[in-house]
């Protein structure tokens, strides 16, 4: 059976905490430090979003045209 997507969500956000907490952990650097790699990652995941919104909506106008 298909995951739900808020456990595919929840099981992604808890793997999330537990890898940076390992990593802050490894690495030595304060939580403040790593507050500002944290924010260029968002960033980066931000813009990724914006390229795959940007894609799907491509996508549905080309299937759209297709239709008609």
């Amino acid at each position: 059976m298909k995951e739900s997507l808020i456990t595919i969500i929840e099981r992604t956000r808890i793997k999330t905490k537990y890898e940076i907490n390992k990593i802050l952990r490894e690495s030595g650097l304060p939580a403040y430090l790593m507050e500002g790699i944290i924010t260029g990652v968002l960033c980066d995941i931000r813009e990724q979003k914006a390229i795959e919104i940007v894609q799907e909506i491509e996508t549905k106008n080309e299937n759209e045209e297709k239709k008609e």
